[in-house]
């Protein structure tokens, strides 16, 4: 693989997150995902940033896809902390919208199996 430096991933995923085309900031959580499944050693607090951030979108499709996102990482051995899970999980549970809420049932079973 190409040597990358790690916060250089990271800055660029969280400013892929800022764009204000709501496609991009979708296309950053799988970005986000893609690197750390290629082993991409990202600080935790950039991942959890990352997801936070994306749970926080005024787009339904970029918070239902933060969920994914999330127990994508959790699945590909990330040791997030028990309680940024947990905090993403809950925001996600009272999302106003019903496909956010279902990913967040759906991610709440995964992480759980993946015994988070």
């Amino acid at each position: 693989g190409v040597n990358v430096n790690e916060s250089d991933v990271s800055a660029a995923i969280l400013k892929a997150l800022l764009d204000q085309n709501s496609d991009v900031r979708q296309s950053a959580v799988s970005g986000l995902v893609e690197v750390v499944k290629a082993g991409v050693q990202l600080p935790y607090a950039d991942i959890a940033a990352a997801i936070l951030k994306a749970l926080s979108d005024d787009s339904d499709k970029v918070r239902a896809n933060a969920i994914w996102g999330l127990v994508s990482v959790v699945k590909a051995g990330v040791h997030l902390p028990h309680g940024d899970v947990a905090a993403a999980i809950l925001k996600a549970l009272l999302d106003q919208n019903s496909d956010v809420r279902q990913s967040a049932v759906s991610g709440l079973v995964e992480v759980v199996k993946a015994g988070v």
